[in-house]
């Protein structure tokens, strides 16, 4: 891929070799098709699971990655639009312009699509992290209804669910933040959690 990439800058540096040395666009479009191509191999290494650590699935580095696709989208707009510039002053030629730009088109297209997955899994991760089991519902519902309860007032409404599994469920109620726990050792109690 990145081959394919590095052979598409240099048709970019190709296409702006008839503009004059002194235009300040020809250095514009050399940044910014650099600048995607940097952005490109990047965003390529990461998807190929590359073993620097930079490139690690962690939340910080999972942003960073969005922050450089998004600014890649915007750069290949910039670009196109410059190339768009050297074409109606008839510096770039007609075909060269129109098979650049229909390349940057499906790079922009798969990077959207990317980009639109990576927020669908966002929105899947976010509903399912509050998603709750018929049971959760149900120890849910009893809580609003007694305002507040012990496990033990728990095991009697689920005679055959052990405290341990009980436990667990009210563990996730809680750091899904739609409970509290007060009282220690024998006294704790568990309440719907107020805003």
């Amino acid at each position: 891929m990145e081959e394919k990439y590095l052979k598409l800058t240099k048709a970019v540096y190709d296409s702006i070799e008839f503009l004059p040395e002194k235009e300040p666009l020809k250095n514009k479009i050399k940044e910014t098709s650099l600048s995607v191509l940097g952005n490109l191999i990047f965003l390529s290494l990461s998807t190929y699971g590359n073993p620097v650590s930079f490139f690690s699935d962690n939340k910080e580095s999972k942003e960073k990655k969005n922050q450089i696709l998004v600014k890649t989208l915007s750069d290949i707009s910039v670009l196109k639009n410059y190339l768009k510039i050297g074409k109606s002053q008839g510096w770039i030629d007609s075909f060269n312009f129109l098979i650049l730009s229909k390349e940057y088109d499906i790079i922009r297209e798969r990077l959207e699509k990317d980009l639109q997955k990576k927020e669908e899994k966002i929105e899947k991760k976010e509903i399912k992290e509050e998603s709750f089991s018929d049971r959760q519902e149900k120890i849910l519902d009893f809580l609003k209804e007694k305002e507040k309860a012990q496990v033990s007032n728990l095991k009697e409404v689920f005679p055959q669910v052990s405290k341990r599994t009980l436990r667990r469920d009210l563990d996730d109620l809680m750091k899904k933040e739609k409970i509290k726990r007060e009282g220690e050792w024998n006294q704790v109690f568990y309440k719907i959690k107020t805003s």
